[in-house]
């Protein structure tokens, strides 16, 4: 399958890899919001709020043929004929490159799009097993590696030797970075697996330089308001008031 067609107004409906999608329409509140957050607002032919950028950290960890970094905007012309880039980058992609993902709907007027959410997919079944089995066999295998190398392949890049991933922890490391490739934007999978690999903290401080980043962060906090229902019997989690 085409890892940017999945992206397309019809292409959650249309591909054999997604398992699960929350379909996205214009009725009430039920479209997809994604652009209106990512999109400056000068960009064309309709921005948005802007809020959301990627890092060119992120943008420089994937190789050149990858066709999953093809939606990551590292350079565009605004509305007000200024083009920017990573060289030229005012407040627009001064972190990063906009991570746009899903495709634009030529038929509106505004950044919102019936794009289904998508939620599971094969791939995620593949890199999960590749992930289970090294660890189970407490180092990279043959087995593992041809999963991995089977979700490669859909995008575009060659497959690795194992004799470069035969330990645990280059395998995990691989991994870890194929996912982040994989699932970035994807509703958090790339916090979780960080989460997972105990790098949570340690990727925040090297990639934002980050004073806030502890290990307390892993865990959201509960509500103010379930906390005091609680009555002292519902302990906030840790690092939180």
């Amino acid at each position: 399958p085409n890892y940017v067609g999945m992206w397309d107004l019809e292409g959650a409906k249309n591909s054999d890899e997604v398992i699960w999608a929350i379909p996205c329409d214009y009725l009430g509140t039920s479209e997809n919001q994604w652009q209106l957050m990512v999109l400056p607002a000068n960009f064309s032919p309709k921005g948005g709020f802007g809020t959301i950028q990627s890092t060119w950290y992120f943008y420089d960890s994937f190789e050149t043929a990858d066709e999953r970094k093809t939606m990551l905007i590292a350079e565009y012309t605004g509305t007000n004929g200024i083009t920017y880039n990573r060289s030229s980058p005012s407040t627009f992609l001064n972190y990063g490159p906009i991570p746009l993902k899903i495709n634009q709907d030529a038929n509106r007027t505004t950044g919102l799009t019936t794009v289904d959410i998508i939620m599971y997919r094969y791939a995620d079944v593949l890199l999960s097993k590749a992930e289970a089995l090294a660890n189970l066999a407490n180092a990279g295998t043959q087995e593992a590696l041809d999963l991995v190398n089977e979700v490669r392949d859909r995008a575009n890049l060659t497959g690795k030797l194992l004799a470069n991933y035969n330990t645990l922890t280059k395998f995990n490391d691989l991994i870890l970075l194929e996912r982040s490739h994989e699932f970035w934007c994807e509703n958090g999978q790339y916090r979780a697996d960080l989460i997972r690999h105990g790098k949570f903290v340690s990727r925040a401080i090297e990639v934002k330089n980050s004073t806030y980043t502890t290990v307390d962060k892993q865990l959201f906090p509960f509500s103010i308001s379930r906390v005091a229902e609680g009555k002292g019997k519902f302990i906030q989690n840790k690092g939180y008031f």
